[in-house]
């Protein structure tokens, strides 16, 4: 039976080493979780382009300690209390701790609006 070399030595005390690191990890994770259900924040900005002048981007955060699926997200614009024009992004999932972004086009100047808002419309959990 032949020994082992020192570099051998040296790659299985290091393997070890990582796998019962990556063990501890994943013991703590699963001990320190707390389940919280999706709390999705949403931001916009308007990002013109020559083909789209009415385009927004759209950032979804989702700081919960679940999936979403299936969001809904809506960008309004209102002048004198009515909806002018209203666009929907659909998100099919929002992993948790995570972000997406996606863009919606209006077909009219949303600078003509009193006001514009974006807000989640709904979501499901999986």
């Amino acid at each position: 039976m032949e020994k082992k070399n020192a570099l051998e030595w040296s790659v299985f005390y290091i393997g070890l080493v990582v796998v019962l690191g990556l063990l501890g990890y994943l013991t703590y994770q699963s001990l320190a979780f707390e389940a919280s259900p999706p709390d999705i924040a949403v931001a916009y900005r308007h990002e013109p382009s020559p083909n789209a002048p009415y385009r927004f981007h759209i950032l979804m955060k989702n700081e919960g300690n679940e999936t979403a699926e299936e969001v809904q997200v809506e960008l309004v614009a209102i002048k004198n209390n009515v909806v002018v024009e209203n666009a929907i992004l659909d998100v099919p999932f929002l992993p948790r701790q995570s972000s997406r972004e996606g863009w919606v086009i209006m077909t009219q100047d949303p600078a003509l609006a009193d006001s514009v808002y974006v807000r989640v419309i709904s979501y499901k959990k999986p």
